[in-house]
């Protein structure tokens, strides 16, 4: 099953409306050494949403991400993700073992989240707008953030 983050991080407000701001989507609670995503959507009628993934290269890798001869820690990524590809929807739930029927018993909020995340983590229609890197995690985020 997936991270409950509305059980780790309960002062972040993921029960309020999540329209217009970023709300973790997923990630570990060590999120600056094991790396997390954000999510936002402006209106859940629309057929895209944003996905931020941050991660931290060095833990990932070993050795600093290099870039124009400078090394780097963190690489963020800012995404635009389709959720109107029903095809690729079913094959990234596929990948967790679920089907278009398991969606149904979400909510609609919870579904949109669902399906930006499996689509986020396998690569399927996304259109990846903003790729940085920082030696400070926090920083980057706040500039992923301040892009949408």
């Amino acid at each position: 099953m997936w991270f409950n983050p509305e059980k780790v991080f309960p002062e972040m407000g993921l029960g309020s409306d999540l329209m217009k701001k970023w709300v973790f989507l997923t990630g570990d609670v060590n999120w600056k050494q094991f790396g997390a995503k954000w999510f936002k959507i402006d209106n859940y009628n629309d057929d895209y949403c944003y996905v931020i993934e941050i991660i931290n290269f060095e833990d990932a890798t070993g050795e600093k991400i290099k870039v124009d001869g400078v090394e780097y820690r963190y690489v963020g990524y800012l995404y635009t993700v389709l959720l109107d590809n029903e095809s690729a929807i079913k094959s990234a739930l596929d990948l967790y073992g679920e089907t278009l029927e398991d969606l149904k018993k979400l909510t609609k909020k919870q579904r949109i989240k669902h399906i930006a995340e499996a689509i986020s983590s396998y690569g399927y229609p996304i259109d990846r707008e903003c790729e940085l890197y920082s030696n400070n995690a926090d920083i980057l985020l706040t500039e992923l953030k301040n892009m949408r």
